[in-house]
């Protein structure tokens, strides 16, 4: 709804690019919420329709506790306990992701998918952050939901 789009925007996503850049903070949450979408799809009925934004915005949770969960430890934070993380994105996804006519499969597939690309990117894919791929990512990524959007927008109504 208009409040997870507002957390998403306001919240998720700043803290991501913050951390990733502006290309690997668009792309991920993007990835992540087509991945959570399209593994919910391989379990529902064909005939199943979702639009699943939201399910980007739980990517965007579990890319945030992957990269904190996979973050070097200082010396002020050696008395943090890491289980605090995964507790934490239950509670999101109980109080945000499971009311009434929500997508709890999607919604948890997208905070899975998301914390497996916060892994890669706090990791394998950090070598891959160089500023000079940032800005070109961006334009990728506003291409790809404009994109979307058209496929959307003019595909038949059924």
């Amino acid at each position: 709804g208009m409040r997870g789009a507002f957390f998403f925007r306001r919240v998720l996503l700043p803290a991501i690019v913050q951390r990733l850049g502006p290309g690997w903070g668009l792309w991920l949450p993007l990835l992540a919420g087509t991945a959570g979408n399209l593994l919910a799809a391989t379990v529902y009925d064909p005939r199943h329709v979702a639009v699943g934004a939201s399910t980007a915005t739980f990517g965007a949770i579990g890319i945030l506790a992957a990269l904190r969960l996979s973050a070097t430890p200082t010396r002020a934070r050696r008395r943090w306990k890491p289980w605090i993380v995964p507790v934490a994105c239950l509670v999101l996804l109980a109080f945000l992701g499971a009311g009434r006519d929500a997508d709890v499969l999607a919604h948890g597939l997208g905070l899975l998918s998301g914390g497996a690309l916060g892994f890669a990117a706090g990791a394998p894919l950090r070598r891959l952050l160089s500023p000079s791929l940032q800005w070109p990512l961006v334009a990728l990524a506003v291409l790809a939901v404009v994109g979307c959007w058209r496929l959307a927008l003019a595909a038949p109504a059924s």
